[in-house]
């Protein structure tokens, strides 16, 4: 109750003097007791310029700091999107310097914000940026946010296999395999080369085979 009371009062201010609308972010605050007052709501682990920070998996800290743990929470929590919250992921990192993600990474991190949430902003010093490689990374990571946008996906996990998901826009025209495990998955399914937007796999033996830390996006598919 307290706590209630006291984010209404925090959030009574709806406009800013010269009337724009005001919308509070929540970082670190208790799910459940935010759903009211909150709209914008962080829903997971900071992305960590790394896949995961070894210290701190040691002593099992589940809120680490990690691109891996992150991802797992936007996954998880894909389904608050759009109903009690606007999702805000944490970062996405389009940058090269202070960077131990891979391009492949960096990838996943970038597509699995966009696809199951609805705030995402990069962590990049425009001062910094250098156009010729960061610059064409960049647009390619734009190009597809552009390609699937207004599509809303769903994720599943692939059943068997540890950190592997699919995803299928609403209209089944889209979908994406997302291998979050650190080997490579094979996953069932109808998945054509010539509809892939991104390809991170392989076929081989009438399998398809995808790299592990990486995201394969297909679009033009036929309707599921």
């Amino acid at each position: 109750m307290h706590y209630r009371n006291a984010l209404k009062r925090l959030t009574s201010v709806r406009r800013r003097r010269d009337g724009t609308p005001v919308a509070y972010l929540g970082c670190g605050a208790p799910f459940e007791a935010s759903f009211e007052f909150l709209p914008l709501m962080r829903i997971g682990a900071d992305t960590r310029e790394d896949w995961d920070w070894a210290q701190a998996r040691f002593l099992r800290h589940p809120g680490r700091p990690s691109a891996w743990i992150s991802m797992k929470d936007t996954i998880g929590r894909a389904l608050w999107d759009g109903t009690v919250f606007l999702n805000d992921p944490d970062v996405v990192f389009c940058r090269t310097h202070r960077m131990r993600l891979s391009g492949t990474e960096k990838e996943l991190v970038a597509l699995t914000a966009r696809l199951f949430a609805s705030q995402v902003m990069f962590s990049d010093d425009t001062a910094d940026f250098e156009p010729g490689t960061e610059g064409a990374f960049t647009e390619r990571i734009a190009d597809i946010y552009g390609r699937i946008a207004g599509r809303e996906f769903r994720p599943e996990r692939v059943p068997g296999l540890r950190d592997v998901f699919t995803a299928r826009s609403r209209d089944g025209r889209a979908a994406a395999v997302l291998n979050l495990s650190d080997s490579e998955a094979v996953v069932p399914g109808s998945w054509p080369g010539d509809k892939a937007v991104l390809a991170r796999f392989r076929v081989e033996g009438g399998r398809t085979v995808f790299a592990p830390h990486g995201v394969s996006l297909f679009d033009g598919l036929e309707e599921a």
